[in-house]
């Protein structure tokens, strides 16, 4: 049975604020980006979620290609799905920024898994004409090999 992670009230309350921030920053670059402050709820509950679950303090800076959070001396950028899906999907992947995926939506997630961006850059496709690339979740090491160290098998497979 897998275990999704209800964020509490202060993180649902910090989640909301962050979402309407990133939004107003959104609204003021003029970046031409969808500022519905919904659309931000989901993702960026992901982001507090795993900060939450691993203890850290999550990064607040607005900008987008940004990491969010560092854990065990690597940078990690949240991505998150919809549970029915499960795959990870980005509109770029760095190799210098490794990725968590949280799967679920405000206020509920639960671990999905996590690739280097070494991986994610060399086997992300793009799908959709263009639209955005995707990573199956067969790239994706457990969330277990992030917490207790990598044995050997899982840091060959993930370098």
């Amino acid at each position: 049975m897998e275990v999704y992670f209800e964020l509490n009230d202060h993180e649902k309350e910090l989640t909301r604020w962050l979402a309407q921030r990133r939004c107003e920053e959104i609204k003021r670059a003029n970046f031409g980006l969808i500022t519905n402050e919904s659309k931000y709820l989901d993702d960026i509950g992901a982001e507090v979620s795993a900060a939450s679950r691993f203890n850290v303090f999550p990064n607040l800076n607005h900008f987008r290609f940004d990491y969010d959070i560092v854990i065990n001396q690597m940078k990690f950028n949240i991505k998150r799905c919809d549970p029915v899906y499960e795959n990870m999907t980005s509109d770029k992947f760095l190799s210098d920024i490794n990725y968590l995926l949280m799967v679920g939506v405000f206020p509920s997630y639960k671990f999905g898994g996590w690739v280097k961006g070494k991986i994610a850059v060399e086997n992300g496709k793009w799908v959709k004409n263009g639209a955005f690339l995707l990573l199956t979740k067969n790239y994706l090491n457990p969330i277990e090999t992030l917490i207790g160290g990598m044995d050997d098998e899982e840091q060959k497979r993930s370098e």
